[in-house]
């Protein structure tokens, strides 16, 4: 998949080729020590290079990228599709 390796100050190196997105998105987790939830519907493949950028500038590029949300809890990133599904517009009954 890639690398990513947190350097001094924070800051880290991501390389991605062609990553699954909740691959990619766990591999930044990682890095930062954070634990991750995933929505079942945040799917994609990502190929990304960044240097000398905090998570938080990762995180928002794939978040930018994707249409998703990101929050922090505590000490874990939830992860879910920023758009809800949209239901299919209900019948009108036929009015005798």
């Amino acid at each position: 998949m890639s690398q990513s390796q947190l350097g001094a100050g924070g800051r880290l190196d991501v390389e991605l080729k062609a990553a699954d997105l909740p691959d990619a998105l766990q591999l930044v987790a990682s890095a930062a020590n954070k634990s991750l939830v995933v929505g079942a519907d945040v799917k994609g493949t990502v190929t990304l290079t960044m240097r000398n950028v905090t998570v938080e500038e990762v995180l928002d590029r794939i978040e930018k990228d994707f249409n998703l949300s990101v929050k922090e809890t505590g000490n874990t990133l939830v992860v879910t599709n920023a758009a809800p599904a949209v239901a299919p517009p209900a019948e009108k009954a036929s009015q005798p």
